[in-house]
């Protein structure tokens, strides 16, 4: 702490944004419910919510520390979300690898031997990702 941060006896500081007044305004219309007790219909109104968030205009304030404080972090995200994303497509790799492995036919039996087999592990290979689109995406 610095002697220009204590001033009196009481700690001066610096606003990001300064202090506003938003103010938020809801309303609600139409929460009709009406049932009809001779028939089997009933029909149901859901309310519908309108809102509106006033905030007056602000000034931000930034120093060179917070700008670099937020230029690290920034960094540091993007390389966290890089190494999550190829994590995700190693792992989605090694699923696609060892289902296909399950479909493949035994060692030992080859194409030119046995053509029959390996067409049907195509089509298996390729609609089983089909099928699985979804999980691995």
């Amino acid at each position: 702490m610095s002697a220009d941060e204590f001033e009196g006896g009481t700690l001066q500081h610096s606003y990001l944004i300064q202090p506003i007044s938003p103010s938020l305004q809801l309303m609600v219309i139409g929460s009709d419910v009406s049932t009809e007790s001779s028939s089997s219909r009933s029909s149901t109104a859901s309310p519908s919510i309108h809102a509106t968030l006033c905030l007056p205009s602000c000034h931000m304030t930034f120093d060179r520390n917070t700008l670099e404080d937020i230029a690290y972090v920034r960094k540091c995200l993007s390389s966290f979300k890089a190494r999550i994303v190829s994590s995700k497509e190693r792992l989605m790799e090694q699923r696609i690898t060892q289902q296909l492995q399950d479909l493949r036919p035994p060692m030992g039996i080859y194409p030119r031997d046995n053509p029959r087999i390996w067409w049907k592990y195509a089509f298996r290979a390729v609609r089983a990702l089909q099928t699985n689109r979804g999980y691995f995406e």
